[in-house]
């Protein structure tokens, strides 16, 4: 539709509400459980769209699957890339830290404590094996799992396109807290420039440390809703939750 193709955009609209259509009569049940009980199941209807409105209901299934395994994840790579995503969008933010912040085989942590430094293919793909041998498996640096950043960028930092401004001409930061972390700082390279998302929570206040580059703007998303535009600069900004 963007491109000026109407009847391919109406043919391909019609594929999807056709799918889902038949998706949601063969497998959704009116409580909005799936007869395929998974992680993934309910992370893919989510993502797309697919419950119409049974959204709110699939949503608390999906947790009840995460919190099944003692909030491990049970995914393959594709459940694996939108499952954090679909828990924030869906009011569940604290069940997807949970999941970021697991130390305990499946996890991204676990990966971390045997050692690594880059996001390997498999969860145990460098392991102990016997005192001085290792076991690797896989890629030991790899997008499947990797898919991680996207969570930490977009919403640990809160650093987000604008649509309706291509290239970060305009920025949306929208930083949402939770779990364990009191603190948080990374920065993406525009062609702009460096945008710096940093933030430090300190009981019930949070302070913001941003940073946007020459000849850009920002509008920074509080937890409240509100909102603050920022011009390009740096900039401190600290509220109470």
């Amino acid at each position: 539709q963007i491109i000026g193709e109407e009847k391919d955009s109406a043919y391909f609209a019609s594929v999807y509400t056709d799918y889902k259509n038949a998706w949601q009569k063969a497998y959704v049940q009116e409580n909005g459980a799936v007869e395929c009980w998974t992680q993934t199941a309910y992370t893919l209807g989510l993502q797309f769209g697919l419950f119409d409105d049974k959204q709110e209901m699939a949503a608390e299934h999906l947790v009840t699957c995460v919190d099944y395994i003692n909030s491990h994840l049970n995914t393959g790579y594709i459940g694996t890339q939108f499952i954090l995503p679909v828990l924030a969008d869906n009011g569940k933010i604290e069940k997807a830290y949970e999941l970021l912040e697991q130390t305990t085989y499946p996890s991204w942590l676990y990966q971390v404590q045997q050692g690594a430094t880059t996001v390997y293919e498999r969860w145990n793909g460098y392991q102990e094996q016997e005192e001085g041998t290792y076991l690797l498996q896989g890629s030991l640096n790899h997008c499947g799992l990797g898919s991680v950043n996207e969570f930490l960028f977009r919403y640990v930092l809160g650093i987000e396109a604008d649509s309706e401004n291509p290239g970060f001409k305009h920025i949306i930061l929208q930083p949402v807290t939770g779990g364990s972390l009191t603190y948080a700082k990374g920065s993406y390279e525009s062609i702009y420039g460096t945008i710096v998302s940093e933030w430090e929570k300190n009981g019930e206040s949070v302070t913001y440390h941003v940073i946007i580059p020459a000849n850009t703007t920002a509008t920074l998303v509080l937890p409240s809703g509100e909102t603050m535009e920022l011009e390009s600069g740096e900039h401190r900004i600290r509220i109470e939750q």
